[in-house]
């Protein structure tokens, strides 16, 4: 659900449209890297694009991070 509120779209979440989509740089070499693994025969029905594989890639770091951190 969207809702407007002062000229900004606020989500259900709280977010609003500027939080939840935003632009990052990424270093062009490490871009190149997720190109090429990308690109290999048993990782294109996995990873559709760079976006997706980043986006799945830091979801699993931070969830390993989580994780470690609840072991301490």
């Amino acid at each position: 659900m969207v809702t407007k509120t002062n000229n900004k779209k606020k989500f259900k979440s709280g977010q609003t449209s500027r939080e939840s989509i935003s632009v990052v740089k990424i270093n062009p070499k490490l871009l190149e890297e997720v190109r090429k693994f990308i690109e290999k025969d048993q990782n294109q029905i996995r990873f559709a694009n760079k976006k997706q594989f980043i986006d799945l890639a830091v979801y699993e770091f931070l969830n390993k991070l989580q994780e470690e951190e609840g072991k301490k």
